[in-house]
C-alpha cells in the first residue's frame, strides 16, 4: 500500500511548486505559473536545474561537481549581491579550468569549445574561443606526430619517464584569479591571431545554431564572414547555401535580378571550390540549392539576360 502511495504521488511544478494533473514526460510550461518545466531521466527540473545538470554532465570528466558549482556560484553571488546566473557561474568555472589544466591540451581544446558554446548560446561571437580550442588541438597533434613509432624508441622513452622525478601538476581547486570577466565575456585574443588569415576552425551545434540566429535578425554579413572562417563541412556550407538564399530572396524583393544571381552562383563556386574537402571530410558532396532557388536563379538570369 505504502508503495502504491508512492508511485501515485501527485507530481508538483519545481518553479511554483503546485500540484500537476498529470506529470510531463517531456519540456512543457507550468498551467499555473507559466515557467519551463523539464525532464531528465524522470525528474521534473527548473530551466535553471536542468542547465546545471547539461554543463555538470558536459565538464564531469574535468572533475567539475554540483559541489563545485555550488561553491562558485555562491562566492559570485556574494561579490555580485545577488544570485549568479548558472552562465556566469560556468564562465567563472571554464577560467579557472583553463590554468588547472594548463599544459593539457586535450582538455583545452574542450574547455574552449565549452566557452564558445555558452557565448553561442548567448548570441555572441564564439570566434576567440574556436581559435583558440584550434591552437590546443594543433599543438595535441604535434605532440603525438613526435611519439615513438618504433618499439626501441617506445623502450627508450618509457625508461626515460619512469626515471623522471618530476611529478606533474595535479587538477585542484585553489583559487586563482578571474582571465575574463564573467559579466563581459570580452575577446580572450584581440591579436592578429582572430583575422580571417587564422587557421579555420571547427564548427559544432552549438556555433551554428549562433548563426542561424544571425540569419534570423538579418545579419547576413556576419553571418558569412563567420561560416568563412571555418572548416567548409557540408554543414557550414549548407548554412552559406541558407544565407546566400536569404540574400537572394532580399535582392528578389528590391527587383535587384543582377544580384540575386550573383548571390545563388556566388555559393555555387564557393561550394565547388570546396568540393574535394567535403568528400576527403565525410564522402559527402556539397548541398546544392533547393528547388525553389534553382527557380529563383533560372528566373533571375533570365531578366539579366534580356
Amino acid at each position: 500500500m505504502g508503495l502504491k502511495r508512492l508511485f501515485n504521488a501527485p507530481s508538483m511544478c519545481p518553479n511554483c511548486g503546485k500540484v500537476l494533473s498529470s506529470k510531463p514526460t517531456r519540456k512543457v510550461d507550468c498551467p499555473h505559473c507559466g515557467e519551463t518545466i523539464r525532464v531528465r531521466k524522470g525528474e521534473l527540473l527548473s530551466e535553471d536545474d536542468f542547465n546545471i545538470h547539461g554543463w555538470i554532465d558536459h565538464l564531469e570528466f574535468l572533475g567539475v561537481t554540483m559541489v563545485l558549482f555550488n561553491r562558485h556560484r555562491d562566492e559570485l553571488s556574494k561579490q555580485f549581491g545577488l544570485k549568479a546566473s548558472v552562465n556566469d557561474t560556468v564562465w567563472r568555472i571554464l577560467n579557472r579550468l583553463i590554468i588547472n589544466y594548463g599544459a593539457d591540451n586535450a582538455a583545452l581544446e574542450h574547455i574552449y569549445r565549452s566557452m564558445s558554446k555558452l557565448v553561442s548560446s548567448e548570441g555572441k561571437d564564439p570566434t576567440p574561443y574556436l581559435l583558440e580550442a584550434e591552437k590546443a588541438r594543433k599543438r595535441l597533434t604535434e605532440k603525438y606526430q613526435n611519439y615513438p613509432t618504433s618499439l626501441e624508441e617506445f623502450s627508450s622513452e618509457l625508461e626515460r619517464i619512469l626515471n623522471d622525478d618530476s611529478i606533474p601538476e595535479s587538477v585542484s581547486e585553489k583559487e586563482y584569479p578571474i582571465i575574463v570577466s564573467p559579466n563581459s565575456k570580452k575577446s580572450i585574443n584581440d591579436s592578429s591571431d582572430n583575422a580571417l588569415t587564422s587557421p579555420r576552425i571547427f564548427l559544432g551545434h552549438d556555433e551554428l545554431v549562433y548563426v542561424r540566429g544571425l540569419r534570423s535578425k538579418g545579419k547576413l554579413d556576419q553571418a558569412e564572414e563567420f561560416l568563412k572562417k571555418a572548416e567548409p563541412s557540408p554543414a557550414v556550407l549548407d548554412e552559406l547555401r541558407k544565407t546566400a538564399s536569404a540574400r537572394a530572396k532580399l535582392a528578389k524583393k528590391n527587383g535587384d535580378w543582377k544580384s540575386v544571381v550573383e548571390c545563388l552562383t556566388g555559393y555555387e563556386s564557393y561550394a565547388i571550390e570546396k568540393r574535394d574537402y567535403c568528400l576527403k571530410m565525410v564522402n559527402q558532396e556539397p548541398p546544392e540549392h533547393t528547388a525553389s532557388d534553382k527557380k529563383l536563379l533560372s528566373k533571375a538570369r533570365s531578366f539579366v539576360d534580356q
